[in-house]
């Protein structure tokens, strides 16, 4: 059924605050598409007046009420630059992890909400049973995160922490730094068991891992490179210890 918007609904709209309510607006056909193929539900669609025959697909799909957007209501709205003229307001519902895995990634002060969500999408595609995320890292419904996990934050597990977690019960800690002299990846997880809980850890990008990390019981690993390059971006380098981890696990 497609309604046209009210000003007060708008309004209501626009105040979806994630912190009190089980909702979150997000925006965009590929990343609305996505959600309906991971089976999110689609509360409502809102649409730009224009651009409903477009979307004709996506309102079939989602089985949902439609709301129809002004041009400005649209603007307004939109979080990018290209605005696409097409909203969702979707459950949410994070994926808790579970207590009992035996491999975790463990993100530390990871800031930058494209890299959070590019690294969520990553081991969502690898099929990483789940991440724990410190309390440093950037908010995890920030929007630019959201964009960039292509969904797969909704269907991830994840456990969200204090940073003093890590350094509470039978853990292993690998920490992932610049340095070709200490021990490769590859090798480190050519002699991982399953008799401890291991921890992968991935740092900031400018700051590496926080110091109270590094004064844990820990080894050290590194991605080994062939360039002049000293260092990868923090995305890229947790792309590569996750397929590394799926090709071992």
């Amino acid at each position: 059924m497609i309604k046209n918007l009210s000003n007060e609904y708008y309004k209501k709209i626009r105040k979806t605050n994630l912190k009190k309510d089980l909702y979150i607006l997000i925006e965009g056909e590929r990343l609305i598409f996505q959600l309906i193929t991971y089976n999110v539900r689609i509360v409502e669609l809102y649409i730009k007046g224009n651009k409903v025959e477009q979307y004709k697909n996506l309102i079939e799909l989602s089985k949902c009420h439609v709301f129809i957007l002004s041009d400005s209501q649209s603007e307004a709205l939109s979080e990018t630059k290209q605005e696409q003229g097409i909203f969702a307001l979707i459950e949410w519902k994070l994926t808790q992890l579970e207590n009992n895995l035996k491999k975790y990634i463990y993100l530390n002060n990871i800031t930058d909400p494209g890299n959070l969500g590019t690294i969520i999408r990553t081991a969502s595609a690898f099929g990483i049973e789940g991440l724990v995320i410190d309390n440093l890292c950037c908010d995890l419904f920030n929007p630019k995160v959201v964009r960039a996990s292509m969904g797969a934050l909704f269907v991830m597990p994840i456990l969200r922490v204090n940073q003093d977690w890590i350094g509470s019960g039978n853990r292993k800690l690998c920490v992932t730094v610049c340095n070709n002299e200490v021990i490769s990846l590859n090798d480190y997880l050519a002699q991982v068991t399953d008799s401890h809980e291991n921890v992968f850890v991935i740092g900031s990008e400018a700051h590496g891992v926080s110091d109270y990390i590094l004064n844990l019981p820990h080894e050290k690993v590194t991605i080994h490179t062939k360039g002049n390059m000293q260092s990868l971006n923090v995305a890229i380098a947790t792309g590569i210890m996750i397929y590394e981890i799926s090709r071992c696990f």
